[in-house]
C-alpha cells in the first residue's frame, strides 16, 4: 500500500518504525532513506545519510552544540580564510 500511495501521489511517505521485524522487513525494503533518531540528555538526535542534529536548543538564549557542528564551522572557515589570503602571517616577538 505504501508503494502505491507514494507512487499514486508523486509526494515522499514518511513511516516510523520501532522495530525490525517480519512486519516491517516489507517497508524497509522500499525505503529510499533512513533516518534514527537516539534520545540523549539534550533532546533527540536525527542521523540520515546527509545530515545529523548538530545544534541543541536550551532553556533561556542559549544554545548546545555538537563537536561535528564546530569541525564544520572550523573547516568551512579555514577554506574562507585560505582563500582571501595569499601572505602567511608571521610570528614577531619582542624581547
Amino acid at each position: 500500500r505504501l508503494a502505491r500511495y507514494a507512487r499514486d501521489s508523486g509526494l515522499p511517505v514518511l513511516t516510523t518504525r520501532t522495530t525490525a521485524d517480519d512486519f516491517s522487513d516489507p517497508v524497509a525494503h522500499l525505503a529510499d532513506g533512513v533516518i534514527e533518531v537516539e534520545q540523549t540528555t539534550f533532546g533527540p538526535r536525527f542521523r540520515g545519510s546527509d545530515f545529523e542534529t548538530l545544534v541543541y536548543a536550551e532553556n533561556g538564549p542559549t544554545m548546545q552544540t555538537t563537536l561535528t557542528y564546530w569541525a564544520r564551522i572550523l573547516g568551512a572557515r579555514q577554506a574562507l580564510h585560505e582563500e582571501g589570503t595569499t601572505n602567511q602571517p608571521t610570528t614577531r616577538v619582542s624581547h
